[in-house]
């Protein structure tokens, strides 16, 4: 077997050590790492390739729409474009809620249900417990449903009443535009790239 070139058995140490040392923060980082990488990735390839967008413009909407600001200086133009910041504010929106909020929720919530339990352990018996956390599981449920419902009711009313009026101000796809818009809002993201009439 041929020995390995002196250079790389130095360095082998040396990574090593620093893979030892970047460990935690890597499983620290972990999913929340490669879906920070991925959405502002996705904002560049997609909307350079569509919207003709510099790196830097593309990362810019991807901050402003992160973080709702959505000041409409950088919009979808296209309908494809529309559709892919339907599902990009979706996936931002509910990225930053699972990192940021995620975090201090979590240790609130930890804390309250283990004081919850220890009191329902007390109280009540197994099966009360049980009925318990389903009944958090279907308020959860019924919230994201309840979301869902007002996105496409405000979508539907939206496509009709703007998009479907025959004026030289309606929306040029009226189901992509009033999507589009439902999300926009219900996230408060609001760029302000649609006119109302």
């Amino acid at each position: 077997a041929a020995k390995a070139p002196r250079a790389a058995r130095a360095a082998a140490p040396a990574y090593a050590q620093a893979r030892r040392l970047l460990r935690p923060v890597a499983s620290a980082l972990g999913w929340r790492g490669a879906a920070i990488v991925t959405y502002f990735g996705a904002a560049w390839l997609f909307m350079s390739r569509t919207q003709g967008w510099s790196l830097l413009e593309s990362l810019y909407y991807g901050v402003v729409t992160l973080t709702t600001v959505g000041y409409g200086d950088y919009t979808a133009k296209t309908r494809l474009g529309k559709l892919f910041a339907t599902a990009y504010i979706t996936f931002g929106i509910t990225l930053i809620a699972s990192i940021v909020v995620g975090a201090v929720a979590n240790t609130i919530n930890n804390a309250q249900e283990k004081l919850a339990d220890d009191l329902l352990k007390e109280r009540l018996g197994e099966q009360e417990e049980e009925d318990a956390a389903a009944k958090r599981s279907r308020r959860e449920i019924t919230s994201a449903g309840l979301l869902a419902l007002n996105i496409v009711c405000g979508a539907l009313f939206m496509a009709v009443s703007e998009g479907y009026c025959g004026g030289a101000t309606c929306w040029a796809h009226p189901l992509v535009d009033g999507l589009y818009w439902s999300v926009v809002t219900a996230t408060t993201v609001g760029y302000g790239d649609l006119d109302l009439s």
